[in-house]
């Protein structure tokens, strides 16, 4: 078929648009599609390239148990919920470590965490949760990661119960978490590790002590991680390859499948939900800015509060006093007090 032809460039370009493939297939065989025969077709040229999503969860289980096989040391978890008894067991999160990183974070790393998520773009969704560190070059080091279903409260208490288990207690390491603003993850930092420091640090030096300080020696000052030994420890383990797919070994376990996808009713929404004291740069602030009056132009007031041409006068009073300011300068006036009778001479 026609669409077998388009996977190569779909390899190249996987944004290739409709339009294109359209006008693409127009001049090399001169046939007239419609959109959604495109569409369709650039689907299943994607579908060559990538396979079939939904049926690549069903191996997890295989491949969690080939990595602990051939990464003596690693730690994989693989959650999985049910909707009754009888039913296929529906994937929910993953946990994956391997041996090196938890020997090399451990051996060579600075106690810094940081916690962060993003989106994946595939057709179940969900949400990448990774912890990273940084070794005494200041390089980014990965700890671990998980996939999960959203980026709730109870997923960062999952992935954060998992890593303590796992690498340790920060408590007892020392570790300082960093972070943004994510949602569920302060709360899950105040309930699980309410005694570890979860913020930004900015160090200030004494110029002023430090120019009275003679015989300074740099490894009395200086952290064990950024010795040469130590940035040697934790690139020392490496991480062994994997053997290819079609010589994975069976785990003899019931194989899960696609998440379940939870769309919520009405139209989806283009900007994520602020907290309530999350500052929105798109609207301008009123907070600490001078209130100016529209009619005189003055700092201070309003325009319901300005005094100027204030007369003292009620509504009322002010429509009678222009009626006769109309009535005096020779036009009829609307407004009769009563006749009177003319004097007879």
């Amino acid at each position: 078929m026609w669409q077998k032809g388009i996977w190569r460039i779909l390899g190249k370009n996987p944004n290739w648009e409709v339009s294109g493939v359209k006008h693409h297939v127009m001049q090399k065989i001169s046939v007239d599609l419609s959109l959604s025969q495109v569409y369709r077709a650039r689907t299943a040229a994607r579908g060559l390239i990538t396979g079939n999503e939904e049926s690549q969860y069903g191996l997890l289980r295989d491949y969690a148990e080939m990595i602990l096989r051939t990464d003596v040391g690693s730690r994989v978890i693989l959650q999985t919920e049910m909707e009754n008894e009888n039913a296929k067991p529906n994937f929910k999160r993953m946990y994956i470590r391997y041996n090196a990183q938890k020997v090399s974070f451990l051996g060579g790393c600075r106690p810094f965490v940081g916690l962060d998520g993003c989106h994946l773009k595939g057709r179940f969704g969900g949400q990448l949760l990774s912890a990273i560190a940084k070794d005494g070059n200041d390089n980014i080091f990965p700890v671990a990661m998980a996939v999960v279903e959203q980026e709730i409260k109870d997923s960062w208490m999952w992935i954060l119960e998992q890593f303590a288990d796992d690498i340790g207690r920060p408590e007892e390491l020392n570790l300082v978490f960093i972070s943004d603003r994510q949602k569920g993850l302060l709360p899950a930092m105040k309930t699980l590790f309410s005694t570890v420091e979860h913020r930004r640090f900015v160090y200030k030096i004494d110029n002023e002590r430090e120019r009275h300080v003679v015989d300074l020696k740099p490894e009395d000052y200086t952290h064990p991680c950024y010795y040469k030994d130590a940035y040697v420890e934790t690139y020392k383990t490496p991480i062994p390859p994997m053997p290819g797919q079609s010589e994975w070994m069976s785990s003899g376990q019931p194989k899960p499948v696609a998440p379940i996808v939870y769309k919520p009713p009405g139209r989806l929404t283009m900007k994520r939900k602020r907290d309530a004291d999350e500052p929105n740069p798109y609207k301008v602030s009123r907070v600490n800015r001078p209130l100016r009056c529209g009619k005189c132009h003055q700092e201070g007031y309003n325009a319901r509060e300005c005094k100027a041409n204030v007369t003292g006068e009620t509504a009322w009073e002010r429509r009678q006093r222009l009626q006769k300011g109309k009535s005096g300068s020779g036009r009829p006036s609307t407004h009769r007090q009563g006749s009177q009778a003319p004097s007879s001479s």
